[in-house]
């Protein structure tokens, strides 16, 4: 090896590799100082920093990523360019298809358990009928009775609504259930309005939204609230004496959501629009306290509620436009009985101070107590082991 100028050592590519110096054909590494036995210095490597590649494996990787996400959010807007959406990104919407896709089929699962058991308990209601009982009737009068004591205790009066089921008076579940009704109304000494005689000049497809559902129409409500108003006209000078204080109220006196204004369309042929008050109550405006005037609390299932029909088609709302100076507050829930009707009094209900309880009963009531309709629709409460997956 010689000395160049310069005190330079050229250093062959043998001696870089072996010693682990990059290089090419040979490389210039100046070496003022070092003598004979002296180890040359290691130039640094001039390759990119580990750093540096792990963040160009970082963008090679989420490049692709990123393409073909735009590309499904392409297909996608293709595919759905003449659908209407009510999202920005097609990815959005078909996330919402499919977990729709999902609830239905779970729905469909949970309706054929439903039909399986309305096919056992219309094999049991038959049986009952003829031995002149219905099902459930023990624990419904248990409960109605606990329904009774709570009026009592807000000082109001208590009145009963019977709405026939669809298919005439002679329908066997209407029959046993008028019986019914008027036996344990009579005997408690509570006035009863069966709607059957007020129903029965009309036919049936004016009466309820039918062929399409069977909820009362806005015409059969408009019939309910007339001969309501006749009905109550006694009670009205009624008023209670039981009144809370601004504290003791909740802040929520329906079991509805509060601030909405939407369209109910769980019945798809049928949609319609829902207004809520702030105080979780289907009505205009809030209520105020003390009340200026006689308040009537409606309490019942989806006929009370009004599915199917705007907010001033329902009966409640009706019979406030035919009784004038007369408050008629709407606390009916879908799929409500008699344990769900007790559990929203005592929690809710009886803080509207009202001056009337009306209570709304329908023949469903009695099958809305067997287990697989709690399961669904059960509000929760006293008598309810749990909340349905519908609430």
């Amino acid at each position: 090896m010689s000395q160049v100028p310069g005190d330079s050592l050229c250093v062959p590519i043998a001696l870089t590799r072996r010693r682990g110096l990059p290089g090419v054909g040979s490389m210039a590494i100046e070496t003022e100082g070092i003598g004979p036995g002296t180890d040359v210095p290691r130039a640094s490597p001039s390759g990119p920093k580990p750093g540096t590649r792990r963040g160009r494996k970082l963008i090679f990787a989420l490049v692709p990523l990123l393409a073909s996400t735009v590309l499904v959010e392409v297909v996608g807007r293709c595919i759905a360019y003449q659908r209407p959406s009510n999202h920005s990104f097609a990815l959005a919407g078909l996330y919402d298809a499919i977990a729709e896709r999902l609830m239905r089929s779970r729905v469909q699962s949970i309706g054929e358990q439903m039909q399986k058991e309305r096919a056992e308990g219309k094999a049991r209601f038959a049986a009952h009928h003829r031995a002149g009982e219905l099902e459930n009737a023990e624990r419904y009068t248990m409960i109605f009775d606990r329904f009774v004591e709570l009026c009592h205790a807000q000082d109001a009066a208590l009145a009963v609504l019977f709405l026939p089921s669809p298919g005439g008076p002679k329908l066997p579940i209407n029959l046993a259930c008028r019986q019914f009704f008027h036996d344990l109304c009579e005997k408690r000494q509570i006035p009863l309005l069966d709607a059957t005689e007020a129903f029965a000049p009309y036919e049936n497809d004016v009466l309820y939204l039918l062929p399409d559902d069977g909820h009362t129409s806005r015409f059969g409500n408009h019939v309910l609230a007339t001969a309501l108003a006749t009905f109550l006209a006694p009670l009205l000078a009624h008023r209670s004496s039981v009144h809370f204080a601004p504290k003791q109220r909740p802040a929520l006196l329906g079991d509805l959501e509060a601030s909405k204004n939407y369209i109910f369309s769980d019945s798809a042929p049928l949609p319609c629009r829902v207004i809520t008050n702030a105080q979780g109550l289907r009505r205009d405006g809030e209520l105020e306290f003390p009340a200026k005037c006689t308040r009537v609390l409606c309490v019942g299932d989806s006929y009370t509620f009004g599915h199917g029909v705007h907010d001033s088609q329902c009966y409640p709302q009706q019979l406030e436009a035919a009784l004038k100076g007369v408050e008629v507050v709407n606390g009916g829930i879908a799929g409500y009985t008699i344990c769900d009707e007790y559990g929203y009094l005592s929690q809710r209900g009886r803080y509207t101070e009202p001056d009337i309880v009306l209570l709304q009963v329908f023949p469903n009531d009695f099958e809305g107590l067997s287990p697989s309709l709690q399961k669904v629709y059960c509000r929760g409460g006293e008598f309810c082991s749990r909340v349905g997956s519908q609430r």
